[in-house]
């Protein structure tokens, strides 16, 4: 076998043990099993705001680094957007929108809450023109 099939086959048993090992342990909760299989699905604002997000996603992480001189990890999905306006109201539309994000290291240790402010422009131009530190959280000593 090559490589790639051994790995491929991992992976595959991994996910069918993962699930048998689930529904057994919750044989009588089907429907939360069914929530696993088929998750509900999201509104179109929210799908929008994810999509929006995730397309940010560089710059986001690239002000977060900026900041804090180290790569952390943050999740779009708990990204607040606390204020969005729109400074043209030409064809060519100029907007200004503040995020919230909160860095983390590890299984979700939280190293702080930032605001991050952007100017998007027509044609894909997106800028960081503000980073605010809000708070800081002290990290485990095992993960400074």
């Amino acid at each position: 076998m090559t490589k790639k099939t051994v790995a491929l086959s991992i992976v595959i048993t991994l996910l069918i043990t993962t699930y048998l090992g689930y529904a057994v342990f919750n044989k009588g909760d089907l429907e939360e099993s069914e929530l696993l299989l088929n998750p509900p699905e999201a509104s179109t604002d929210e799908l929008y705001q994810h999509v929006f997000l995730t397309l940010l996603d560089p710059l986001i992480s690239n002000a977060i680094y900026g900041y804090y001189g180290e790569s952390y990890s943050h999740d779009y999905w708990d990204i607040k957007i606390i204020n969005l306006e729109r400074l043209s109201y030409t064809e060519n539309g100029m907007f200004k929108m503040t995020l919230e994000v909160s860095p983390y290291v590890g299984a979700h240790n939280s190293v702080g809450v930032d605001q991050i402010t952007l100017i998007i422009e027509a044609g894909g131009d997106v800028e960081v023109v503000d980073y605010k530190h809000i708070k800081s959280y002290d990290l485990p000593p095992h993960l400074q």
